[in-house]
């Protein structure tokens, strides 16, 4: 049995919201409007590889974030690790 209430719990997305070494990630993904991904209406399960704000600057030094290198990052499929 879990000492956690259901209410204690809280969403991927509002764990990544709340991690201020994963925000410049966070903000790639609002800009993208891909957070609507993480709307519990839909019932899809997702493997995210999150970069840290550091790999996003060293990334930037030499080359935008585009759409398409978000998405690498975003899986419709549960990897088992």
């Amino acid at each position: 049995s879990s000492d956690v209430c259901s209410s204690d719990l809280q969403s991927v997305w509002d764990a990544l919201k709340a991690d201020a070494g994963v925000s410049k990630f966070v903000a790639l993904i609002e800009k993208y409007e891909l957070d609507t991904l993480f709307d519990q209406k839909y019932n899809d399960v997702y493997s995210l590889f999150v970069p840290s704000n550091e790999a996003i600057d060293i990334f930037l030094a030499g080359s935008e974030v585009k759409k398409e290198i978000v998405d690498y990052h975003i899986l419709k499929y549960f990897i088992q690790p």
